[in-house]
This record gives structure tokens, sequence and C-alpha cells, in this order.
């Protein structure tokens, strides 16, 4: 499910209300099949232009913190540490530009959808992921 723009906090609620969970991405093969979709889906048109600063981009919110620990990003449903991550350049780097409070997770369309740590009191764009697991027969 694609939503427009909210802070970290209004995503996470808007996801719970619809029985899932931000989207969490926990192994290459995963974040591949993410990319691929989000590349397929109108050349990003659907995804809302999120404010970043004084930057537009086209982002949207991975349910990762390092809020508890700077630098150790975990999982926001199971306080795991990640197990995959991909980082742009250069990041995580928690920037001053903020204030060194970067600690939420998008994934960046405009930066060949590898992930940046951003405050989490921007907006982007939410995807949420089902927690139900349910059976599928044939």
């Amino acid at each position: 499910m694609l939503f427009d723009s909210f802070g970290v906090s209004d995503g996470k609620d808007k996801c719970k209300e619809e029985g899932g969970q931000l989207l969490e991405i926990n192994s290459q093969a995963e974040n591949d099949f993410v990319t691929n979709y989000l590349r397929s889906i109108s050349k990003l048109s659907s995804i809302p232009l999120s404010r970043f600063g004084p930057f537009r981009t086209r982002s949207i919110w991975l349910g990762a913190t390092d809020e508890s620990s700077e630098g150790d990003f975990r999982l926001m449903s199971t306080n795991q540490q990640l197990g995959f991550h991909s980082w742009m350049d250069g990041e995580p780097n928690n920037s001053s530009f903020n204030g060194g409070a970067e600690n939420c997770v998008v994934l960046e369309s405009t930066k060949d959808y590898t992930w940046n740590d951003v405050t989490c009191d921007f907006d982007h764009a939410v995807v949420c992921e089902s927690t139900e697991v349910s059976d599928i027969t044939g």
C-alpha cells in the first residue's frame, strides 16, 4: 500500500490502521523487489514529492531508526539490528544540517534507490507492508 506523505510517526499510525507496518527491507532480494516495483509505477509519479529540508525528493519511509542509540539502526517492529542495508555513499551521517538528529531512514529514488538517514519530522511517502501471513492454496 502506498500513501501520501506523512511524518514517520503518522506514517506508522496509518500503516497500523491498515493492518500493517512501515516497509522494512531485510535482504538484497527484497530491496531489489521494492526498487523494481517503484521504478515500474509510472516513473514514480505515484510517489508524492517530499520536502527534505530545502530540497524536494521522491522518497519513502523505511521502518528503521537509531533513535535509541546513535548509529545503531534497528527495525521499528522488532528492535532487531538491521541485517541488511543499502546506504548511499557517505550515509548514515547524522548530518549537522538537520541538527544532528537524523534518526529515521528513507529510500530515495533520486539517489538510485539507496538509503539515507533523515530527521523524522519531514514528510515522505509511506509504503506499508502486511504483518499478517496468509495461506495461498491453488
